[in-house]
């Protein structure tokens, strides 16, 4: 899908010369500037408020939902502002670079909530047991589900192992260190998000780490990457159906 949007400041993108040229003329037919003050005069004057910018390339949307781990290890750990900067981050390149995107932003301790950027960005550490990533990964797996046409991209951002999980009766567990059923849960969970073909997962990065990305992957990790100070190491896909991982030591 190739994009129009009236340019702001940051965009570099290459002009749409037809549509640009045609707000000046309506908004000079009105006898207007782009401030909306009267201007009389035949000349057409293209305002920075006329201008428009379009994408080169034509590019698949993407579901992407940002999981962020909001349990009091990551407040007590320092771990609090580097997690809403990355929500920040994600937000404002979703908002000015891929606004053909959607994007969820999902917050989780003992439970998991949809969180708009405002309220994440103003929330205070609670002392709140629990990382529940299985309710995590259910509340993205029902936002990928709900944009069946685009591609689904999970990013997570947590410090530590699941802790807790949803009983059937949607009533959450905890439990340290994690027992198998939190463990199970949560693959299963995982397990489904691959099967809808996400693109990768992203965990917490900082200077100096190295950050391996799944090919292919969201246009905007390699920007994310950068930002943290980190570097990346992009692989092949994985083959097979689901996700396969398999552990190797790193010296």
């Amino acid at each position: 899908m190739v994009g129009v949007w009236p340019w702001q400041f940051g965009d570099s993108e290459p002009w749409d010369v037809g549509r640009t040229i045609t707000n000046a003329i309506t908004r000079g037919a009105a006898g207007r500037d782009a401030a909306g003050r009267g201007r009389p005069g035949p000349r057409i004057r293209i305002d920075v408020g006329d201008v428009e910018v379009r994408e080169t390339e034509a590019r698949t949307r993407a579901a992407v939902t940002l999981l962020v781990d909001t349990s009091f290890s990551m407040a007590v750990e320092g771990r609090w502002l580097p997690m809403k900067r990355t929500a920040l981050a994600l937000h404002q390149l979703v908002a000015t670079r891929f606004r053909s995107d959607e994007l969820q932003l999902i917050s989780f301790g003992r439970l998991a909530r949809q969180q708009s950027i405002e309220a994440l960005t103003s929330m205070p550490p609670v002392h709140e047991q629990g990382t529940n990533l299985h309710h995590a990964l259910a509340l993205a797996n029902r936002f990928f589900r709900a944009h069946p046409s685009m591609q689904p991209v999970l990013l997570v951002v947590t410090d530590g192992e699941p802790t807790a999980h949803l009983m059937p009766g949607g009533e959450p567990w905890f439990s340290y260190p994690p027992d198998s059923a939190t463990l199970s849960a949560t693959i299963a969970e995982l397990d489904r998000v691959g099967r809808l073909g996400a693109a990768a997962i992203l965990a917490l990065s900082g200077p100096g780490d190295e950050v391996i990305t799944l090919e292919p992957f969201y246009d905007s990790h390699a920007a994310a990457i950068a930002m943290a100070g980190a570097s990346g190491d992009p692989l092949a896909p994985f083959r097979g159906s689901g996700l396969q991982l398999r552990l190797v030591d790193v010296p």
